[in-house]
Parts: structure tokens; sequence; C-alpha cells
């Protein structure tokens, strides 16, 4: 398959650049929300470590703040994934049918 001689239309250079930008978005919003998750660990070792005594009953509920600050980032992050790979996808398309083998 030979697309040398193709020109990429309007609407694909559109489709293209907004893959790209999104693709960018994402990387970085996975990098937000993992501060944000370590900023919540931070969070709540201070709160264990200052201001409650030690029972039973204030470490089971930072347990499970902490447990569920787990899955809620690992959550994002998956959805955020899933996100990027859609705009890959659509960015290999372009890649195959609009560029050269050398521009590849």
């Amino acid at each position: 398959m030979n697309n040398e001689g193709r020109q990429m239309p309007e609407h694909i250079k559109l489709a293209y650049e907004d893959a790209v930008q999104n693709v960018m978005f994402f990387k970085r919003q996975q990098w937000v929300a993992t501060n944000y998750a370590v900023l919540v660990y931070a969070a709540l070792f201070v709160i264990s470590a200052e201001y409650f005594s030690r029972t039973d009953f204030a470490r089971n509920w930072l347990g499970i703040f902490a447990i569920a600050t787990f899955f809620f980032h690992l959550y994002v992050l998956y959805s955020f994934d899933v996100a990027i790979s859609k705009f890959r996808e659509r960015l290999d398309w372009i890649y195959r049918n609009y560029f050269n083998r050398e521009e590849q």
C-alpha cells in the first residue's frame, strides 16, 4: 500500500491534532491523580501520628480511607488508560492511512 501521494483531509488533520492533545492531557492527568493520592496518603499519615490516639476505631477508619483512596486511584488511572488507548488507536489508524513508512 503506497500512500505517498495521498493528502490528509482537513477533518483528519483536526482529528489527529485532537487525538495528540488528548493523549498528552490524559498523561498529565494521570500524574495529577497520582500526586493527589500521595497527598491523601501523607495527610492520613500525619493525622494518624498527630491527632488520633492509637485506638482501634481510629486505625480502622484511617485504614478504610487508605484502602478507598487506593481503589479510587486505581479506577481513575484505569479510566485514563482506557481513554489513552482509544486515542492511540485513532492515531494508529491515521498513521497507517495517511503517512508513508518513513514518516511513521
